[in-house]
């Protein structure tokens, strides 16, 4: 998930890209992981200035719930236009940002159609609430559905290089993209993490406050309040509960083994009678960035012909429980809503593990508030560790254009590019604490460089470790 974001993906009326003679037309999708990052850094860096309160702002943006969002505002940012129509869906991952602007078909929705991503339907959608994203007013529409009709996307981004879109992180029915008919560039680093439950991590932590992998002083510690200060000195994260490679990539393929059974391996001291319960893993679906980046540095997979095999939603039994979800809202919202069981505390009760970008806040999603990212390998992920190299799991995102593209929409493409390589820019968006520029793309004469920079890289590569470059 680069530096230089924003998956557009643009099929508005026809590849042209006008629906009048002013407006540019787009319609794409990709990565979820920075869904919000894509909305907040078009609004900052593409839209024009929102009209002044009193009157109705005329920055508009249409979601579907949580996957799919549509952005209408004026904009000069590419020569003969005058207003943006851009659409972006990530119904189920980065795939979006790679098959379809590739023109791969597939038999899996919603790879109906060659080259298809969703666009929501603007006359669905029910009263604005007025809101501010990025210091713009912004009508906000929600509750929208999509068009019948799927949308060609010429324009989009994935959390992990084009390449990595083979073999078991393509989606059911999907054949391998034609890579030559995209070319890519990176945009950022995007940090991973481990997500839990309350319960499991409110469990794990105190059953390591007892074993002394963590101070006494953390007993009071939360999900969504991690850190362990000590005098003047704050330890993000400090306070979270840890979990090791090992485990995780115990508890994420199907093998009948110790995690596919119960929760006890984790605990070091008597475990809690609630530890017996069933395991419940949340993962993404195939095409996803999230599971590709996963895949790649757990599972060894796609990198080697020994690499192991991610556990599926089938392969569930009565004590192992694998959850694919196609998004990161919906991800969230089995790790600790209503998913799991139709309760709003189902969290509370409930111990869930799963995978999910730092971009996410502890205890953020909708009805969702209960749940917490732990250690990996005792390292929290947050950005200053990925920055200094301590924290491993962090992908490249890659912004995807058609080759083939008209010249207005290789010149949105340029323009969007431009806008985000800039660390001052990825500095002013949301979830900027899962997202890090990548030196060799970022401007290294950018007063934010250095606080937003990390020193590690992949060059583009998942199957490597993160090098030292700067």
């Amino acid at each position: 998930m680069q530096l230089k974001q924003l998956s557009i993906l643009l099929a508005g009326l026809a590849v042209a890209g006008t629906a009048s003679a002013q407006t540019l037309t787009f319609a794409g999708g990709g990565a979820s992981a920075t869904r919000q990052t894509i909305r907040d850094a078009v609004i900052r860096s593409i839209c024009g200035a929102s009209t002044a309160a009193p009157a109705a702002p005329t920055i508009n943006v249409y979601e579907n719930a949580t996957n799919v969002r549509r952005i209408t505002c004026n904009s000069t940012a590419i020569a003969g236009f005058t207003a943006l129509d851009f659409n972006y869906d990530n119904t189920t991952g980065s795939f979006l940002g790679i098959g379809p602007v590739s023109g791969t078909a597939g038999g899996a929705a919603p790879y109906t159609v060659a080259g298809g991503v969703q666009r929501v339907n603007i006359a669905t959608c029910g009263a604005p609430t007025v809101t501010t994203i990025e210091g713009k007013r912004v009508n906000l529409f929600t509750g929208c559905s999509n068009e019948a009709t799927l949308q060609q996307a010429l324009v989009g981004n994935a959390d992990v290089e084009p390449a990595l879109f083979r073999g078991v992180n393509l989606p059911a029915g999907v054949a391998t993209p034609n890579f030559s008919n995209i070319e890519s560039r990176g945009q950022w680093g995007v940090v991973f993490g481990i997500g839990a439950s309350t319960a499991l991590w409110n469990a794990l932590r105190d059953d390591q406050i007892a074993a002394g992998l963590l101070p006494a002083a953390c007993s009071t510690a939360t999900p969504t309040s991690p850190n362990l200060v000590v005098g003047a000195t704050t330890f993000p994260g400090g306070c979270a509960p840890t979990i090791s490679t090992a485990q995780v990539i115990s508890l994420s393929i199907a093998n009948a083994g110790p995690l596919n059974t119960d929760w006890t391996p984790l605990f070091r001291s008597a475990p809690p009678a609630a530890a017996t319960q069933t395991v419940r893993w949340a993962r993404r679906v195939a095409g996803s960035g999230t599971q590709s980046s996963f895949n790649a540095v757990f599972m060894n997979n796609p990198c080697s012909p020994s690499g192991l095999a991610p556990a599926t939603q089938p392969e569930s039994g009565p004590t192992y429980v694998v959850t694919e979800s196609g998004s990161g809202g919906a991800l969230l919202s089995f790790l600790g809503g209503t998913a799991n069981s139709g309760t709003s505390n189902d969290g509370l009760t409930r111990y869930v593990a799963g995978i999910i970008t730092r971009e996410s806040a502890p205890g953020s999603g909708t009805g969702t508030p209960n749940w917490g990212f732990l250690k990996l390998d005792g390292v929290y992920p947050i950005k200053a560790n990925a920055q200094n190299g301590a924290y491993r799991w962090v992908a490249e995102q890659v912004l995807t254009l058609r080759v083939t593209a008209s010249a207005a929409v290789r010149s949105f493409y340029e323009q969007l590019a431009t806008a985000t390589g800039s660390p001052t820019v990825i500095a002013s968006l949301s979830g900027t604490d899962g997202i890090v520029a990548l030196p060799g793309i970022a401007d290294s004469s950018d007063p934010q460089y250095a606080a937003q920079a990390t020193r590690y890289r992949t060059l583009g590569n998942s199957c490597t470790a993160p090098q030292i470059v700067e």
